[in-house]
């Protein structure tokens, strides 16, 4: 697959993604899914979407490049922001994002989560708080959380903070060392992580980064974890080269 060229500094990105945008939001309106739907304070033009993603990834993520490798990947992921359906994401689910070590994917939550704050974007968990002035809506925004602190956190406090975070980035899944010690080994923290997310009383949205794929996912993970990645998430491929490599 041929590559497009690096974007320069002042060059805006070609590549098309949002269409419907006006369609989907307006300013202090919720014009989506019953459930998980989006508003936005600061929704951004239709025809400057791309390039507000591609002002805020640079931000983050110095050198951040939108090419012909990742435009699949982060066409879906700000449909996901966005709650577009039209190319097939659920805005109800998660992200899996999949691929080879190098591609991206970290970089890719830390753009979409600067996309997010950007255009103020929120999405509706439950209007079943005792608080009046709650109206259910969150921000969508989190701090990634790499899997191995995740890990030794649980096991210095007996719990995972934060579990129930409306949103909640678990980075680099499958890094984890299954060593067994004081009582649960790391796959199975994150196991019971994965499970919490996904049966919480109040709709929760998760989103994980890996480096394995399918075949190596089944190889760690029971077949209820591996059901609720496949039932709960929307699964994501970030190909290309190891980006570290190329810069």
């Amino acid at each position: 697959m041929e590559t497009i060229a690096a974007k320069g500094k002042n060059e805006q990105p070609k590549i098309s993604s949002i269409k419907k945008l006006s369609e989907i939001v307006k300013s202090g309106e919720v014009i989506a899914s019953p459930i998980y739907s989006r508003r936005f304070s600061n929704p951004p033009k239709v025809e400057e979407i791309d390039s507000v993603f591609l002002e805020e990834a640079v931000k983050v993520v110095p050198g951040f490049v939108w090419d012909e490798t990742n435009n699949d990947a982060i066409t879906r992921i700000i449909d996901w922001a966005v709650g577009d359906r039209s190319r097939g994401v659920d805005p109800n689910k998660g992200l899996l994002l999949m691929g080879p070590a190098g591609t991206g994917k970290t970089s890719l939550l830390l753009a979409l989560r600067a996309f997010c704050q950007r255009i103020g974007a929120q999405f509706f968990i439950s209007r079943k708080s005792s608080d009046e002035a709650d109206d259910g809506w969150r921000p969508l925004l989190w701090m990634p959380r790499h899997t191995i602190d995740v890990v030794e956190e649980y096991r210095e406090l007996g719990h995972i903070p934060n579990v129930s975070a409306p949103v909640y980035a678990l980075d680099d899944l499958g890094t984890e060392v299954d060593v067994r010690r004081w009582g649960e080994s790391a796959v199975n923290v994150i196991r019971i992580l994965i499970a919490r997310r996904c049966e919480w009383n109040a709709p929760l949205l998760t989103l994980i980064s890996t480096n394995l794929d399918a075949h190596a996912l089944q190889e760690r993970y029971d077949d209820r974890t591996i059901s609720r990645l496949r039932g709960e998430f929307n699964i994501i491929p970030v190909l290309g080269r190891d980006r570290r490599q190329h810069k």
